[in-house]
């Protein structure tokens, strides 16, 4: 029996974020503000924070994502408060893979050399020294293989139907 795994398109044409929402507001608070602006789910995202212990925890970020009814078009923005926040839509990244960095399969499936993710080097990036040599095995260029704006990143996204939107974005 063959089984075919997708994304639902509304689900991706349906999720955007906002940057620096205050955090005073939580995600209900969000949720029941932007409930008439269309909004079924509103998650802020969390990030990782490095204590003087070498301890790590997690905080909340300003960036919260947004999930719309999918009968709606993505706004360009919504409001909270008294302020208009942008809408950004939701980037459908391609895999990485974490042992050689490269695009479009994973660790586990993986044959290729060990690339570092910072330098590109044939080591972890754990035993990285060029740390302040980025180096992308995927363009070539000066800034780390996992960068999200990567040239070739991008144009392996935009070749994803789900990133339709990001083809003017690619060509400019």
């Amino acid at each position: 029996m063959r089984v075919k795994c997708s994304v639902v398109n509304s689900y991706s044409n349906s999720v955007g974020y906002v940057r620096n929402v205050p955090r005073r507001y939580t995600d209900t608070a969000l949720f029941e503000i932007l409930q008439d602006q269309g909004v079924i789910c509103a998650q802020r995202q969390s990030g990782f924070i490095r204590y003087n212990n070498a301890s790590v925890g997690d905080t909340a970020t300003g960036t919260v994502v947004l999930t719309f009814l999918p009968d709606r078009r993505l706004p360009t923005t919504v409001t909270i408060g008294l302020i208009s926040y942008e809408v950004t839509r939701r980037l459908t990244l391609p895999i990485q893979c974490f042992n050689c960095q490269r695009l479009g399969h994973y660790a586990k499936n993986c044959t290729m050399s060990i690339a570092c993710r910072l330098c590109g080097g044939a080591h972890y990036y754990t035993e990285c020294k060029d740390r302040n040599k980025p180096h992308c095995v995927n363009c070539g260029e000066a800034h780390p293989s996992t960068y999200w704006r990567c040239p070739v990143r991008l144009t392996f996204a935009s070749s994803d139907s789900r990133n339709s939107w990001l083809e003017s974005a690619v060509k400019s």
